[in-house]
């Protein structure tokens, strides 16, 4: 007759695994914090305005998207670690002398590992992406400081890019792929003060040679008659390329 397993012993198993788990994954998590921390204030050595708590509020919005990458290694290696202490303090050997098989004080340490990884799918997955996209949006203001700035969402797309002594922002409600080709584009000029410019209304707008091209423009510049016009070039530093990257990399994704 086959014994039956305590659910004591059951919860002493569980227990350890879970807490060398979780001493394993805090480990490796803050050895990978500190190198983290190491490249970040590398790379804002010659930026001013970048304070030390900024960089410390990145490494942490970092953090996540590499837990996740450790995390099967941590299930395994803290395993390994649980069997291996289990089996120094002879606490295995006084099992399988008591009558219990191997699976049955195997299935505590799996279904603890079970419990871990539905905690990561549905609480840590998320609040990562979350981590992840605040940390690339800080990134791209204080460390990349792109000159231009994409939004695209179910309202269409938003860019923001300087233009002369200002900065202009373009509005498509539509885009045609596989060119992106731009229609019913409407694009605002400011200038440094943040004073309204003009603003050109077109039909069809193309992205071509570092160019946005206006096709059938309409210009209205406060003071002035609306000007008309087959062809207007406002020049850009953006690419197809740029475009393209203007989705959210699978890290933001839950």
């Amino acid at each position: 007759m086959k014994a039956i397993f305590p659910p004591t012993l059951s919860w002493y198993f569980a227990r350890q695994y879970g807490l060398n788990f979780l001493m394993l994954l805090c480990g490796l998590l803050a050895i990978i914090y500190i190198f983290d921390m190491i490249e970040l204030l590398r790379r804002v050595s010659d930026k001013d305005n970048v304070s030390l708590s900024l960089v410390l509020k990145m490494g942490i919005y970092k953090l996540p998207e590499v837990g996740q990458l450790i995390f099967p290694f941590a299930i395994l290696f803290s395993a390994m670690w649980t069997f291996w202490q289990l089996t120094r303090k002879h606490e295995l050997v006084i099992v399988r002398a008591a009558g219990l098989s191997v699976w049955q004080f195997i299935l505590p340490i799996v279904l603890t590992g079970f419990v871990i990884g539905l905690l990561s799918v549905m609480a840590i997955n998320p609040l990562g992406a979350i981590f992840v996209s605040k940390f690339e949006r800080l990134e791209a203001q204080y460390i990349s400081k792109k000159s231009s700035a994409i939004s695209l969402s179910e309202q269409g797309l938003w860019l923001r890019q300087n233009y002369e002594d200002g900065q202009a922002i373009l509005h498509a409600d539509k885009i045609i792929m596989p060119y992106w080709t731009l229609s019913d584009v409407t694009v605002f000029f400011f200038s440094e003060n943040n004073d309204f410019i003009k603003r050109i209304d077109s039909s069809r707008v193309f992205l071509d040679d570092q160019n946005w091209n206006f096709k059938y423009a309409v210009s209205n510049t406060p003071g002035q008659l609306p000007q008309t016009a087959d062809d207007v070039k406002i020049p850009t530093e953006l690419t197809i390329a740029d475009l393209e990257g203007s989705f959210s990399s699978p890290e933001t994704i839950s």
